[in-house]
């Protein structure tokens, strides 16, 4: 697009005549300056969700977009598992998608699940994915709608979970469970707050599924009351970060 900066809306328009697609469909980059280039990497994995790991090897620099990616899909997932209204049945397909995200995580970032490292992860992810996860079926007891709480619960433990996954893959730093709990704690309040905002009623699991995919997605500064207190949560980037991409 860097010869066509005055009539950038055109050419979209135009593309997408040619090409039968929805203006939004069409993802403009730029040569010189290596504008759109993420959308071009997202859009490959939302395609095909395999070529993550393969991305996260060539172009470790979009390791953070890709991680949230992961999140995005595990946290929309858990949202939709945690309208079961039977609290024993979604038990583990809960503790499945979490565990999932955790090892897609750790390959993103090329972090080898040695033996050791297993039962490592097992006894820091794993107690804490059940305790967290009983969590989510207890509170569907409490409350009104039971529903809303506990879809609630599941979205804010994915991404907290993904911070802390970020942190000891990346960084080698792990997060002390009082710091778990008190982040948990805070995110599920705000995602309380902004899922009243966007159903009425009891949606059904696609709905469900669709709605935290795009709210994850295009606004996770939403999720947040304090966007600087949160944004290793929820996978803004900072100054520092944007300047890494950049180059």
């Amino acid at each position: 697009m860097d010869l066509t900066r005055k009539d950038h809306d055109a050419v979209i328009r135009k593309a997408s005549e040619n090409l039968g697609v929805k203006p939004q469909e069409i993802l403009p980059i730029s040569a010189l300056r290596g504008e759109g280039v993420p959308s071009i990497t997202m859009a490959i994995v939302a395609s095909d969700p395999g070529m993550t790991v393969s991305l996260a090897r060539a172009m470790p620099q979009f390791r953070q977009k890709l991680a949230w990616r992961s999140v995005t899909t595990a946290a929309s997932l858990s949202a939709a598992i945690a309208l079961t209204p039977l609290p024993v049945i979604d038990f583990v397909p809960l503790l499945a998608n979490q565990v999932g995200m955790v090892l897609t995580i750790a390959r993103i970032y090329q972090y080898k699940i040695t033996p050791e490292r297993a039962k490592e992860l097992i006894g820091t992810f794993g107690l804490g994915l059940i305790g967290r996860t009983l969590f989510i079926q207890l509170s569907k007891a409490v409350g009104v709608p039971g529903w809303l709480r506990s879809s609630a619960i599941a979205i804010s433990m994915t991404v907290v979970r993904r911070y802390a996954s970020i942190q000891w893959f990346d960084k080698g730093e792990k997060v002390s469970q009082e710091k778990l709990r008190a982040l948990s704690k805070k995110l599920t309040e705000t995602t309380l707050a902004r899922l009243k905002l966007s159903f009425r009623r009891k949606p059904s699991k696609q709905k469900m599924e669709e709605t935290i995919h795009t709210l994850l997605s295009h606004e996770p500064a939403a999720f947040s009351q304090s966007p600087a207190a949160f944004s290793p949560v929820l996978g803004e980037q900072r100054p520092a970060d944007r300047r890494e991409e950049a180059s």
